[in-house]
């Protein structure tokens, strides 16, 4: 594959994966309080809302099928965000779907007991 047809691949998996994203967002809430805390990231020297955390660490996990350097920092990421007080029952289920499509059933702190549901029973709920 060229450099070009990769930048371009690379570019609409990461349009696709913000905009799925996107449409978790308006059908179900995914998180509670965004913006009430910061959190550190692996990827940015600067704290973020979890919203930011939890986007970043989404589109990572589906450009690192495509190349696996995205995923550096993803099961850090994943734990973070497993940890923090924002998720919601809906973000937590999204959260063991990202570790079962990152490869990462257990996470690093092994707490999750691999118990993932796929992304897209996350997808089917009704508000």
């Amino acid at each position: 594959m060229t450099g070009d047809a990769r930048e371009l691949a690379l570019g609409l998996l990461s349009g696709f994966r913000r905009a799925k994203l996107r449409a978790l967002t308006e059908v179900t809430d995914l998180y509670a309080s965004d913006g009430s805390w910061e959190h550190r990231t692996p990827w940015y020297d600067e704290p973020v809302p979890f919203s930011r955390l939890l986007a970043d660490t989404f589109e990572r996990v589906g450009l690192g099928l495509f190349e696996p350097r995205f995923l550096d920092g993803v099961p850090e990421a994943l734990d973070m965000i497993e940890t923090a007080a924002e998720p919601t029952i809906d973000g937590k289920q999204l959260i063991a779907a990202l570790r079962k499509e990152a490869g990462d059933p257990q996470g690093t702190s092994g707490r999750n007991g691999g118990k993932a549901l796929p992304v897209t029973r996350v997808m089917c709920r009704t508000p």
